[in-house]
């Protein structure tokens, strides 16, 4: 089913006159709590699905919808509700729903992970994908490593990583201390060449550091896993698993 296209400043003015509210059922397990307010999500929220493809974006006073096929609902947003796990946006004139969980989901087509499973609703329609910023799943937390290419870290030996919001990840390697950018795009993660200190420690430590290091340069995506462990996966195979601290 089609659904109306929504588009021009006119048309939208007169949406934001008319306004718009909630009132989809919830199904089991999901029931809205409209009396707790919900800290707005950081504009633009952005979400995504594919086959068929369709995009949502949240800005600061809008919600639009849009696929593949030039079809398009923008409406005034509404106020979210709470539902079991996340929140959901409903508006009603033209209807669209839209439910974001904090759930990760991974994309499709290309794996890249997600720190939301998203749900919208159009036109009858209903369209299942992910949304948010991959870099949330890394950032925010100290990871300890518990594994590299498959054998476990030497025991008291720490490996670290801390990922930041301006693209820097950092840490212990074994016996040295460690610097290295990194890049998220629709492929995956890139990790460049570390900067490391120069300290010399016994020799189960510096092979232990040179698996990590060739490891960590070789990184061309990441997932969380059903446990909540970061895994970064290289080129060649090998991975790196690592828990929050």
């Amino acid at each position: 089913m089609r659904f109306s296209r929504i588009l021009g400043h006119a048309v939208a003015a007169s949406m934001l006159l008319a306004g718009c509210g909630g009132g989809d059922e919830a199904p089991p397990g999901a029931a809205p709590d409209t009396t707790a307010a919900l800290e707005p999500l950081a504009a633009p929220y952005r979400a995504h699905g594919n086959e068929p493809f369709w995009a949502l974006e949240i800005g600061a006073q809008s919600m639009l919808f849009h696929t593949a096929e030039g079809d398009s609902i923008l409406v005034p947003l509404p106020a979210p509700g709470r539902v079991e796990g996340g929140r959901r946006y409903t508006a009603e004139a033209p209807p669209l729903t839209a439910t974001i969980l904090e759930r990760p989901c991974a994309d499709g087509m290309s794996g890249m992970p997600y720190p939301h499973t998203v749900t919208v609703t159009a036109g009858g329609v209903e369209y299942a994908g992910c949304g948010g910023d991959p870099a949330a799943l890394l950032t925010g937390v100290a990871w300890r490593v518990e594994s590299i290419g498959g054998a476990s870290v030497i025991d008291t030996i720490e490996v670290t990583l801390h990922f930041t919001a301006d693209g820097r990840v950092a840490g212990k390697a074994s016996c040295n201390s460690y610097t290295a950018g990194y890049r998220l795009s629709g492929e995956g993660l890139a990790i460049s060449e570390a900067v490391m200190t120069r300290m010399a420690c016994a020799p189960p430590r510096m092979a232990q550091e040179q698996r990590f290091i060739e490891v960590l340069r070789a990184v061309e995506r990441f997932e969380v896993d059903p446990t909540g462990a970061l895994v970064l996966h290289a080129a060649d195979g090998r991975s790196v698993l690592a828990r929050r601290q």
